[in-house]
């Protein structure tokens, strides 16, 4: 039988009992929380799935798309304020898409610029505000609209975009029309231009880190032809041809990115002769095209 505690016995349970009393939790604090560090990735370009010949899975050209034709309202409507109605328009897209943020688009633009005839493909003009490229959601941009050219007194109109994926667009006014000659084309200065957008196109995606096997569709067109002749710049060549009564000519390929180079003329001829085939059945020899090419190539414009 237990004997009743007794008071001393008491007062220690107390103490031992007042050593684990409960403490209220303190109010009005803010409550501890465990912060993470956010990293930001980049998200993936859309997958999209295009065959040898640049068609889409649903048969639509590539080129063709959305983004395509947006860009092209917006060239359009600046070429229209400057009222000039003949125009160069190319688009590229890569069969297999990168992903590049507006910084890396803007570097490779820079480092593929070809400054042997005129304005490059890909003019970036830091002289003036408004012609600087120009960072947007999805890539970047670049206008230069100048209603009088200081050297020939006439309008000029450069407009281009590149998408983070590697799609490309440009519009730019006809060179012919900045030398007062709007009633001709200049079949020496389109294979020039030509070239220059293979090449441009060639070490743009190389310095964007596409891999040497990618293909890549190119479209070039030409608008404002009705009317024209065919001519030579320079007056070296002589041609003669019927005017031109179509208003426009697209013609369009798909090259592989390490072959740019190697098959140049050839792909230039691929997209020229359709364009100068317009004019009265006009055809040029492959001396002539190689002859052309190969001289840009070495810095020399003919």
């Amino acid at each position: 039988m237990t004997s009743p505690p007794t008071m001393g016995t008491n007062r220690r349970l107390k103490r031992f009992a007042g050593n684990f009393s409960v403490r209220q939790p303190r109010q009005n604090l803010p409550s501890e929380r465990i912060h993470f560090p956010v990293l930001f990735l980049p998200i993936p370009a859309p997958a999209r799935t295009i065959g040898l010949t640049g068609a889409l899975a649903t048969g639509e050209p590539v080129l063709g798309g959305p983004w395509f034709e947006t860009e092209r309202a917006i060239a359009l409507n600046g070429m229209e304020k400057l009222g000039l109605s003949a125009g160069m328009e190319l688009r590229f897209a890569l069969h297999t898409s990168v992903n590049k943020s507006q910084v890396d688009l803007l570097t490779a633009v820079r480092s593929s610029e070809v400054h042997t005839f005129g304005w490059p493909i890909g003019i970036t003009l830091e002289n003036r505000d408004e012609y600087r490229p120009k960072p947007f959601g999805d890539g970047i941009r670049a206008e230069v609209s100048i209603a009088k050219d200081s050297l020939s007194g006439r309008e000029s109109y450069d407009y281009w975009a590149l998408a983070k994926n590697g799609d490309f667009y440009l519009l730019q006014n006809l060179f012919e029309d900045m030398r007062d000659e709007k009633q001709k084309i200049f079949f020496n200065t389109r294979i020039v231009r030509v070239t220059e957008a293979l090449m441009f196109a060639g070490g743009l995606y190389t310095n964007l880190g596409a891999p040497p096997e990618t293909k890549l569709s190119v479209r070039v067109g030409h608008h404002g032809l009705a009317g024209r002749s065919l001519s030579s710049a320079g007056g070296r060549r002589h041609v003669w041809s019927q005017d031109c009564v179509e208003a426009n000519c697209q013609s369009e390929t798909v090259v592989t990115l390490s072959a740019v180079r190697e098959s140049l003329v050839a792909n230039v001829k691929r997209l020229t002769a359709p364009l100068f085939m317009l004019f009265g059945f006009t055809e040029f020899q492959d001396s002539v095209y190689e002859d052309i090419v190969r001289k840009f190539e070495a810095g020399e414009s003919s």
